[in-house]
């Protein structure tokens, strides 16, 4: 059994954490398109605003649709990036977004977020915003 101040605790932990996850969410809602126009991820919410999806899309040419796969977000948490695949200039405006998969079974979804471009890059590709 829990006290009143372990529950307290840890409600306080999970509106902390469900606040991060709507402040990071919020920098990559919206729809997001690669410079080829291929490739795409959508961020949305539901009506009521309780749950995020992530989608990664890339269209396919011969059946004339965009085909992927979709995740439900549980967490968002955001860290300066430290690869190597950038210059240093870059990478000092890159942020990793990391978009928790409700699924554990699942992969979660990470993206790089350049904070000055307001661009995601990833791949080898750029994608702005639509």
């Amino acid at each position: 059994y829990y006290s009143d101040a372990e529950r307290r605790a840890q409600a306080e932990r999970e509106s902390a954490e469900h606040e991060q996850t709507r402040n990071v969410f919020a920098l990559l809602e919206g729809t997001w398109i690669s410079e080829d126009g291929v490739q795409k991820y959508v961020f949305s919410e539901n009506e009521d605003g309780t749950h995020w999806y992530a989608e990664e899309l890339w269209f396919n040419e011969t059946e004339q649709k965009w085909n992927g796969w979709e995740l439900c977000v549980e967490s968002a948490s955001q860290t300066p990036y430290f690869g190597g695949e950038y210059s240093e200039d870059v990478t000092e405006h890159l942020q990793e977004i990391v978009l928790g998969n409700s699924d554990h079974a699942a992969a979660d979804l990470h993206v790089l977020y350049d904070t000055q471009n307001e661009v995601i890059l990833g791949s080898g590709l750029t994608y702005h915003r639509e």
